[in-house]
């Protein structure tokens, strides 16, 4: 089998003729030969240029070998021979796919995070392959996809995908390797010591009325997760969040959402949020720059829009205009939410009264979206036991010939060389039978001349 890395050149081939064309239109030069008088010549006309029939028929053939080695060695051919093909199925390419989520960076029992051993790991995988690649990613089932791609242009060898983490139970299963080639093998790699329980901190709650500040404490083990709250001796966390009016509807508003176990604000990143049309007159508002007010709209954005547009409906006009910008409409697209900036400040527009569900929900959203939401998941202690592991994993299949793609074969060591050693050997021969032939000539040429 013969593959080509630049096939598209071998329609050159036709340039093979051209040798041919010019020992058919060649000038003819005659042999010369002495006359005592031109008189007895008769008189002809020849032509400038004659077809006549090949000449020096050997030196032809050399000439199309030359032209047709060239162009053959130039579409960079590759011979699948068995010693190849052996020498092939004995390298590796191979495509580590890395997990670098929070879970690896919470140290397991013997006090080191997955995440050290993880880069050891894949720093060993890529030095021992002939071929190698790596992918960190929050993502393994993207990265693999990923992987598998890289592997169908890899140079010829037996593919392999290795996929270093610590496969938390829920996280990873069958389907993440569900689409790789059944010829690419599949290695896991689980890196990490389990712990039988681990404690993390929950968010902070935030105080009002008589609802107390608390505190969360979510503790996890082989059998359960519990949360433990409690309470905290006021120490003046409650600032960071602002409500106009600030009247009695407010502050039931607050004691409601406080009871809902709402996450604190913070005096870092305060929040207005304005229930009155009026009640940010003299206020200089601009566009929101900051980046966590940024991250805090979109995450408000999303969690809002998980409520029905019935549940609130506007009531009155909010900013539209710059600097404001509309984050949620209701059920006839008008302004519900807008934001904007007021110097260090996020500011909120709601156009609903204050004593509404909406205004709870838009409240306690802005408060949970001001944060990033802890993902429990990453610190799940529960893992996949090294049995199921070992059966998601499947041994590389010896390299097909008839599954590489054409693009593999680009990246591979071509037997250019050789046909190129050919046509400097056939460029030597033909230099040798015209220098042979200019010598069989210059005898005969001195014996007319004397």
């Amino acid at each position: 089998m013969i593959a080509w890395q630049n096939g598209a050149l071998l329609w050159a081939l036709p340039l093979a003729a051209v040798p041919v064309l010019v020992h058919l239109l060649r000038r003819h030069q005659a042999d010369r030969l002495p006359f005592p008088s031109l008189r007895f010549v008769r008189a002809a006309q020849p032509a400038a240029v004659r077809v006549r029939r090949l000449s020096d028929p050997f030196l032809l053939v050399l000439r199309v070998a030359t032209v047709t080695l060239a162009v053959i060695a130039a579409a960079g051919p590759v011979v699948s021979t068995d010693a190849r093909l052996d020498r092939w199925n004995r390298e590796t390419a191979r495509a580590v796919v890395v997990d670098v989520s929070d879970s690896m960076r919470v140290a397991g029992a013997d006090g080191i995070s997955p995440e050290r051993t993880a880069s050891e790991a894949a720093t060993a995988e890529v030095q021992s392959a002939r071929y190698a690649t790596r992918i960190d990613s929050l993502d393994l089932v993207g990265a693999i996809a990923g992987a598998a791609a890289w592997l169908a242009a890899a140079p010829p060898a037996r593919r392999e995908v290795v996929v270093i983490s610590d496969f938390q139970r829920g996280g990873f299963d069958a389907r993440a390797i569900a689409n790789v080639d059944q010829s690419v093998g599949i290695r896991l790699v689980q890196v990490g010591r389990p712990v039988s329980e681990r404690q993390i901190a929950g968010p902070d709650l935030m105080a009002a009325g008589d609802v107390p500040h608390r505190s969360q404490a979510i503790q996890m083990s082989g059998d359960a997760t519990s949360v433990a709250t409690s309470a905290q001796a006021a120490d003046g966390r409650a600032a960071g969040l602002r409500l106009v009016p600030a009247d009695r509807s407010a502050e039931r508003l607050l004691t409601v959402v406080a009871a809902a176990g709402t996450p604190a604000a913070s005096p870092d990143e305060p929040i207005a949020i304005r229930f009155a049309a009026d009640s940010t007159a003299g206020t200089k508002l601009e566009r929101i720059r900051a980046g966590w007010m940024l991250r805090t709209v979109l995450r408000f954005q999303e969690e809002a829009n998980r409520i029905a547009f019935e549940a609130g409906s506007a009531v009155r006009a909010v900013g539209e205009s710059a600097p404001w910008n509309v984050l949620i409409r209701d059920s006839s697209a008008r302004p519900l939410v807008a934001a904007a900036a007021a110097g260090n400040e996020l500011v909120l527009d709601v156009a609903v009264p204050s004593d509404s569900f909406f205004a709870a929900h838009a409240v306690r959203s802005i408060l949970a979206a001001r944060r990033a939401p802890i993902d429990f998941g990453e610190y799940e202690i529960s893992r996949l036991d090294a049995a199921s592991v070992s059966a998601l994993g499947r041994p590389a299949a010896p390299l097909d010939l008839r599954t590489v793609p054409q693009d593999a074969w680009k990246k591979t060591d071509s037997d250019s060389r050789w046909c190129w050693a050919v046509v400097v050997l056939v460029l030597g021969i033909e230099q040798w039978v015209r220098t042979h032939a200019a010598r069989e000539r210059r005898p005969e040429g001195s014996r007319v001349a004397a």
